[in-house]
């Protein structure tokens, strides 16, 4: 039996076996809610936001960037993407400050990024976002974590369904090996040079060495464009449907 089991393991390695679902595809018709996989036409990802028909609405991508907002510190003060509904004017915006040759994409690694996906992607602006995170926490307004493996909240349920179809992790270690969400870019600019983010307000967080979970209130944050570390930084483009 043991080398059975040996052989049969050495089989699945040498055929390449994942837990990867393959990824079915859809009609125009097709209804969807939030956490469903999307495939139309070649336009692949994770359900994030639908109308009442549940017919349209908002994918996420499946990957991730670590580009930063602005790789240029020539291009730290304001490039007027201060549209917090629309992340899609804001991309027009930087489409229109590189088309008047003061820069290029090159100086906008994340947009850029978020270009190289295709057409209609884009980085979600402030209000976007936040929407976003909210739908993925099942509406709640926070990030509830554990150091139990066996606790998952809605974001974590949500982080394991579009991992099987081979997205890239929503979450990381955190602080005494609990989970916690990566910080977003948002493509809303704020005054002074900074870019909105979505980070964390510790201030409802319980003392997680007595009581072994907290909670943390999704917040977007004026930061740095250009950080010293991105190690934190997994931000997502989406499209609209």
């Amino acid at each position: 039996m043991k080398k059975f089991f040996l052989f049969l393991l050495g089989a699945l390695i040498l055929t390449g076996c994942t837990t990867t679902k393959s990824i079915p595809t859809q009609t125009a018709s097709t209804i969807y809610k939030v956490g469903d996989i999307y495939n139309q036409n070649g336009l692949i990802g994770i359900v994030v936001k639908v109308d009442e028909t549940g017919m349209h609405g908002i994918i996420m991508s499946l990957q991730g960037s670590k580009d930063k907002w602005t790789a240029n510190k020539k291009f730290n003060f304001e490039t007027n993407a201060f549209y917090e509904d629309d992340g899609q004017k804001n991309m027009e915006v930087i489409a229109k400050y590189v088309e008047s040759g003061k820069a290029t994409w090159a100086d906008f690694p994340l947009m850029n990024w978020a270009r190289s996906l295709g057409n209609g992607w884009y980085i979600p602006s402030k209000d976007e976002a936040m929407e976003i995170w909210r739908n993925m926490s099942g509406g709640a307004d926070g990030y509830k974590w554990s150091q139990s493996r066996f606790i998952k909240n809605d974001f974590q349920k949500f982080d394991k369904a579009q991992r099987k179809f081979g997205g890239e992790k929503l979450v990381d270690n955190g602080y005494f090996g609990t989970k916690q969400p990566f910080i977003w870019y948002t493509s809303t600019e704020g005054d002074g040079g900074f870019a909105y983010a979505i980070q964390f307000d510790n201030t409802s967080v319980k003392t997680g060495l007595t009581m072994g979970f907290g909670t943390t209130k999704y917040a977007t944050y004026l930061c740095d464009k250009r950080p010293l570390s991105m190690s934190m930084f997994r931000s997502r483009a989406i499209h609209k449907f």
